[in-house]
Protein backbone atom coordinates (compact mmCIF):
# COMPACT_ATOMS: atom_id res chain seq x y z
CA UNK A 1 0.00 0.00 0.00
CA UNK A 2 1.40 3.42 -1.03
CA UNK A 3 0.37 5.44 1.99
CA UNK A 4 1.49 8.72 0.36
CA UNK A 5 -0.99 8.39 -2.48
CA UNK A 6 -4.68 9.28 -2.42
CA UNK A 7 -5.40 7.07 -5.44
CA UNK A 8 -6.70 4.04 -3.57
CA UNK A 9 -9.00 6.03 -1.25
CA UNK A 10 -10.53 8.46 -3.74
CA UNK A 11 -14.07 7.08 -3.78
CA UNK A 12 -14.26 6.73 0.02
CA UNK A 13 -12.76 10.18 0.45
CA UNK A 14 -15.43 11.71 -1.78
CA UNK A 15 -18.21 9.76 -0.08
CA UNK A 16 -17.14 10.27 3.54
CA UNK A 17 -14.50 12.90 4.25
CA UNK A 18 -15.46 15.54 1.72
CA UNK A 19 -19.07 15.76 2.81
CA UNK A 20 -18.31 15.51 6.53
CA UNK A 21 -15.45 18.01 6.78
CA UNK A 22 -14.68 19.92 3.58
CA UNK A 23 -17.87 21.03 1.81
CA UNK A 24 -18.84 23.84 4.20
CA UNK A 25 -15.31 25.29 4.55
CA UNK A 26 -15.09 25.21 0.74
CA UNK A 27 -18.28 27.25 0.43
CA UNK A 28 -17.00 29.70 3.03
CA UNK A 29 -13.66 30.01 1.23
CA UNK A 30 -15.35 30.94 -2.05
CA UNK A 31 -17.60 33.41 -0.25
CA UNK A 32 -14.59 35.10 1.38
CA UNK A 33 -12.62 35.03 -1.87
CA UNK A 34 -15.53 36.59 -3.77
CA UNK A 35 -14.21 35.72 -7.25
CA UNK A 36 -15.51 37.58 -10.33
CA UNK A 37 -18.62 35.67 -11.38
CA UNK A 38 -17.49 35.56 -15.02
CA UNK A 39 -13.79 35.20 -14.21
CA UNK A 40 -11.13 32.51 -14.40
CA UNK A 41 -10.43 30.46 -11.27
CA UNK A 42 -8.07 27.55 -10.65
CA UNK A 43 -8.22 25.29 -7.60
CA UNK A 44 -4.85 23.68 -6.81
CA UNK A 45 -4.80 20.26 -5.17
CA UNK A 46 -8.50 20.07 -5.92
CA UNK A 47 -8.93 16.46 -4.76
CA UNK A 48 -12.49 15.24 -5.16
CA UNK A 49 -13.74 18.75 -5.81
CA UNK A 50 -15.16 20.44 -2.71
CA UNK A 51 -13.83 23.89 -3.64
CA UNK A 52 -14.66 23.39 -7.31
CA UNK A 53 -18.26 22.57 -6.44
CA UNK A 54 -18.49 25.72 -4.33
CA UNK A 55 -16.95 27.80 -7.12
CA UNK A 56 -19.29 26.46 -9.81
CA UNK A 57 -22.28 27.21 -7.58
CA UNK A 58 -21.04 30.77 -6.95
CA UNK A 59 -19.82 31.70 -10.42
CA UNK A 60 -21.68 32.07 -13.71
CA UNK A 61 -21.80 29.31 -16.30
CA UNK A 62 -19.55 31.44 -18.52
CA UNK A 63 -16.76 31.36 -15.91
CA UNK A 64 -13.67 29.29 -16.65
CA UNK A 65 -13.00 27.02 -13.66
CA UNK A 66 -10.08 24.56 -13.55
CA UNK A 67 -8.97 22.01 -10.97
CA UNK A 68 -5.45 20.56 -10.78
CA UNK A 69 -4.47 17.49 -8.78
CA UNK A 70 -1.75 14.85 -8.90
CA UNK A 71 -4.19 11.98 -8.32
CA UNK A 72 -6.16 10.85 -11.37
CA UNK A 73 -8.62 8.79 -9.27
CA UNK A 74 -9.38 11.89 -7.18
CA UNK A 75 -10.01 13.85 -10.38
CA UNK A 76 -12.25 11.04 -11.61
CA UNK A 77 -14.39 11.45 -8.49
CA UNK A 78 -14.48 15.21 -9.00
CA UNK A 79 -15.62 14.80 -12.59
CA UNK A 80 -18.77 12.99 -11.44
CA UNK A 81 -20.25 16.10 -9.90
CA UNK A 82 -19.11 19.23 -11.78
CA UNK A 83 -18.50 21.06 -15.02
CA UNK A 84 -14.99 22.34 -14.25
CA UNK A 85 -11.99 21.49 -16.43
CA UNK A 86 -9.76 18.98 -14.62
CA UNK A 87 -6.02 18.59 -15.14
CA UNK A 88 -3.60 16.01 -13.74
CA UNK A 89 -0.45 17.85 -12.74
CA UNK A 90 2.26 18.26 -10.14
CA UNK A 91 2.74 21.51 -8.30
CA UNK A 92 4.34 24.05 -8.43
CA UNK A 93 4.14 24.25 -12.25
CA UNK A 94 0.88 25.76 -13.47
CA UNK A 95 -0.18 25.39 -17.13
CA UNK A 96 -1.34 28.98 -17.57
CA UNK A 97 -0.02 32.09 -19.27
CA UNK A 98 1.15 34.99 -17.15
CA UNK A 99 -1.57 37.14 -15.58
CA UNK A 100 -4.32 34.95 -17.03
CA UNK A 101 -6.27 34.04 -13.87
CA UNK A 102 -8.51 36.09 -11.61
CA UNK A 103 -8.46 33.69 -8.64
CA UNK A 104 -6.47 30.75 -7.27
CA UNK A 105 -7.60 28.56 -4.38
CA UNK A 106 -5.71 26.10 -2.20
CA UNK A 107 -7.97 24.12 0.11
CA UNK A 108 -5.87 22.33 2.75
CA UNK A 109 -2.86 22.21 0.41
CA UNK A 110 -0.12 24.39 1.92
CA UNK A 111 0.49 21.99 4.82
CA UNK A 112 1.69 19.40 2.28
CA UNK A 113 4.58 21.64 1.20
CA UNK A 114 7.92 21.88 2.95
CA UNK A 115 8.62 25.12 1.10
CA UNK A 116 5.59 26.96 -0.32
CA UNK A 117 7.67 29.78 -1.85
CA UNK A 118 8.02 28.26 -5.37
CA UNK A 119 4.27 27.67 -5.57
CA UNK A 120 3.46 31.19 -4.38
CA UNK A 121 5.83 32.61 -6.99
CA UNK A 122 4.10 30.57 -9.69
CA UNK A 123 0.68 31.69 -8.47
CA UNK A 124 1.87 35.30 -8.59
CA UNK A 125 2.98 34.74 -12.18
CA UNK A 126 -0.41 33.48 -13.39
CA UNK A 127 -2.63 35.89 -11.41
CA UNK A 128 -3.60 39.22 -12.87
CA UNK A 129 -2.76 42.31 -10.83
CA UNK A 130 -5.17 42.49 -7.86
CA UNK A 131 -6.16 38.88 -8.53
CA UNK A 132 -6.78 36.91 -5.36
CA UNK A 133 -5.54 33.76 -3.71
CA UNK A 134 -7.70 31.96 -1.13
CA UNK A 135 -6.31 29.32 1.23
CA UNK A 136 -7.48 27.10 4.07
CA UNK A 137 -5.73 24.87 6.59
CA UNK A 138 -6.64 23.15 9.83
CA UNK A 139 -6.35 24.95 13.12
CA UNK A 140 -7.96 21.84 14.65
CA UNK A 141 -8.91 18.89 12.48
CA UNK A 142 -11.56 16.22 12.99
CA UNK A 143 -9.01 14.16 14.94
CA UNK A 144 -7.95 16.89 17.37
CA UNK A 145 -10.37 15.77 20.07
CA UNK A 146 -11.00 12.97 22.57
CA UNK A 147 -11.91 10.50 19.82
CA UNK A 148 -8.66 11.29 18.02
CA UNK A 149 -6.71 10.73 21.21
CA UNK A 150 -8.28 7.27 21.52
CA UNK A 151 -7.17 6.49 17.97
CA UNK A 152 -3.63 7.66 18.76
CA UNK A 153 -3.44 5.66 21.97
CA UNK A 154 -4.50 2.47 20.22
CA UNK A 155 -2.21 3.09 17.23
CA UNK A 156 0.82 3.41 19.52
CA UNK A 157 0.30 -0.18 20.58
CA UNK A 158 0.93 -1.29 17.01
CA UNK A 159 3.45 1.20 15.57
CA UNK A 160 6.03 3.27 17.43
CA UNK A 161 4.88 6.86 18.00
CA UNK A 162 8.16 8.35 16.76
CA UNK A 163 7.85 6.38 13.53
CA UNK A 164 4.33 7.72 13.00
CA UNK A 165 5.47 11.27 13.72
CA UNK A 166 8.36 11.03 11.25
CA UNK A 167 5.93 9.90 8.56
CA UNK A 168 3.59 12.79 9.31
CA UNK A 169 6.44 15.30 9.27
CA UNK A 170 7.46 13.96 5.87
CA UNK A 171 4.00 14.01 4.32
CA UNK A 172 2.56 17.11 6.01
CA UNK A 173 5.51 19.30 7.01
CA UNK A 174 3.38 22.41 7.53
CA UNK A 175 0.58 20.96 9.64
CA UNK A 176 1.69 22.21 13.04
CA UNK A 177 3.29 25.41 11.76
CA UNK A 178 0.11 26.70 10.18
CA UNK A 179 -2.27 26.00 13.05
CA UNK A 180 -1.64 29.59 14.12
CA UNK A 181 -3.57 31.99 11.90
CA UNK A 182 -0.81 34.60 11.98
CA UNK A 183 1.74 32.11 10.68
CA UNK A 184 -0.63 30.87 7.98
CA UNK A 185 -1.34 34.43 6.84
CA UNK A 186 2.37 35.12 6.57
CA UNK A 187 2.71 32.56 3.73
CA UNK A 188 1.22 34.78 0.99
CA UNK A 189 2.31 37.97 2.74
CA UNK A 190 5.99 37.04 2.58
CA UNK A 191 5.49 36.28 -1.13
CA UNK A 192 4.33 39.85 -1.73
CA UNK A 193 0.56 39.45 -1.54
CA UNK A 194 -1.62 41.85 0.44
CA UNK A 195 -3.89 40.23 3.03
CA UNK A 196 -7.58 40.85 2.37
CA UNK A 197 -9.06 38.59 5.05
CA UNK A 198 -7.69 36.25 7.71
CA UNK A 199 -9.89 34.43 10.20
CA UNK A 200 -10.54 31.15 11.97
CA UNK A 201 -13.98 29.52 11.82
CA UNK A 202 -15.41 26.74 13.97
CA UNK A 203 -17.59 23.95 12.57
CA UNK A 204 -19.66 21.85 15.02
CA UNK A 205 -20.18 18.33 13.64
CA UNK A 206 -22.26 15.42 14.88
CA UNK A 207 -21.07 12.28 13.13
CA UNK A 208 -21.82 8.58 13.39
CA UNK A 209 -19.01 6.90 15.33
CA UNK A 210 -18.48 4.30 12.61
CA UNK A 211 -18.33 7.01 9.96
CA UNK A 212 -15.77 8.96 11.99
CA UNK A 213 -13.63 5.82 12.24
CA UNK A 214 -13.92 5.30 8.49
CA UNK A 215 -12.91 8.92 7.84
CA UNK A 216 -10.00 8.69 10.26
CA UNK A 217 -8.70 5.62 8.44
CA UNK A 218 -8.44 7.74 5.27
CA UNK A 219 -6.12 10.27 6.91
CA UNK A 220 -2.37 10.37 6.35
CA UNK A 221 -1.20 9.02 9.72
CA UNK A 222 -3.57 6.06 9.78
CA UNK A 223 -2.71 5.24 6.15
CA UNK A 224 0.94 5.08 7.18
CA UNK A 225 0.10 2.86 10.15
CA UNK A 226 -1.93 0.56 7.91
CA UNK A 227 1.03 0.26 5.52
CA UNK A 228 3.13 -1.10 8.41
CA UNK A 229 0.63 -3.81 9.42
CA UNK A 230 -0.91 -6.91 7.93
CA UNK A 231 -4.58 -6.55 7.07
CA UNK A 232 -5.73 -8.79 9.97
CA UNK A 233 -3.71 -6.72 12.44
CA UNK A 234 -5.02 -3.48 10.94
CA UNK A 235 -8.58 -4.71 11.43
CA UNK A 236 -7.71 -5.59 15.03
CA UNK A 237 -6.60 -1.97 15.54
CA UNK A 238 -9.81 -0.59 14.02
CA UNK A 239 -11.96 -2.98 16.06
CA UNK A 240 -10.22 -1.90 19.27
CA UNK A 241 -10.79 1.77 18.43
CA UNK A 242 -14.46 1.08 17.66
CA UNK A 243 -14.95 -0.80 20.92
CA UNK A 244 -13.45 2.02 22.98
CA UNK A 245 -15.32 4.80 21.18
CA UNK A 246 -18.67 3.05 21.36
CA UNK A 247 -18.08 2.39 25.06
CA UNK A 248 -16.98 5.96 25.82
CA UNK A 249 -19.21 7.99 23.50
CA UNK A 250 -21.93 5.80 22.04
CA UNK A 251 -23.00 5.65 18.41
CA UNK A 252 -22.51 9.36 17.62
CA UNK A 253 -19.63 11.75 18.22
CA UNK A 254 -20.18 15.48 18.79
CA UNK A 255 -16.94 17.05 17.55
CA UNK A 256 -15.84 20.34 16.06
CA UNK A 257 -13.18 21.45 13.62
CA UNK A 258 -11.48 24.81 13.30
CA UNK A 259 -10.31 26.09 9.94
CA UNK A 260 -7.96 28.98 9.16
CA UNK A 261 -8.91 31.12 6.14
CA UNK A 262 -6.66 33.57 4.34
CA UNK A 263 -7.51 35.63 1.26
CA UNK A 264 -4.79 37.79 -0.28
CA UNK A 265 -4.44 39.96 -3.39
CA UNK A 266 -1.54 40.26 -5.82
CA UNK A 267 0.10 43.66 -5.39
CA UNK A 268 0.19 46.26 -8.13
Amino acid sequence: MDWHSYDSIASDYARISQHAYFDQPARDLISLLDPPTNGRLCDLGCGTGAVLQAATAFMAREALITGIDLSVPMLTEARRTMRAALVAGRLPHLPFAGESLDSVTLGFVIQHLANPAPLLAEISRVLRVRGRIGMTCWADSASDNDAGRVWSEVSRKYVDLEEIQRALDEALPGTNAYRELETFASVPEVAGFEIVAAETRTYPIVIDTGLWIASRALSTGPRFVRSRLTEPVWHDLVDEVAERLNSDFGQTLPIETQVNFVVAAKSD
